[in-house]
């Protein structure tokens, strides 16, 4: 009987249970409560996945080097789903020791991550295969 309560959704090349929601006829993925980092959270995917996981209901921390970008994607957030949890992280994490940075804050919060979003970064241009550490850091 559990599984006609329960169906897939393919999800970036992955499959997912989706379960009922409280609501009649509405789906989730069960992601309420759960901890979500998303890097490159201020734009485009990034803040699209931001804003669809809040719906779902989990507590997300917002990566992305500019502040001000990301206090208006958590506003939009927030506005949306005014119970959501949602922290942002000013940072460059290209730059040295802002990953570490990050970790900790969310160390520091007891913070155990569920969801990873690695959104952020560029691809330097030119032939993949030719590309050094040195090239991709800058």
């Amino acid at each position: 009987m559990a599984s006609q309560h329960r169906r897939l959704v393919a999800t970036a090349g992955h499959l997912c249970a989706a379960v009922p929601s409280a609501a009649a006829g509405a789906w989730t993925l069960g992601l309420a409560g759960k901890v979500a980092v998303v890097t490159g959270a201020s734009k485009g995917i990034g803040a699209a996945v931001a804003r669809q996981l809040a719906a779902e209901g989990a507590h997300l921390h917002l990566v992305s080097r500019t502040e001000s970008d990301l206090q208006q994607v958590k506003g939009e957030i927030m506005l949306a789903n005014p119970s959501a949890r949602c922290d942002i992280h000013a940072l460059d994490l290209s730059a040295p020791g802002s990953v570490t940075r990050l970790w900790s804050e969310l160390d520091a919060d007891q913070q155990i991550v569920d969801i990873l979003v690695n959104n952020a970064g560029a691809i330097p241009a030119g032939d993949l295969l030719a590309v050094d550490e040195v090239r991709w850091r800058v």
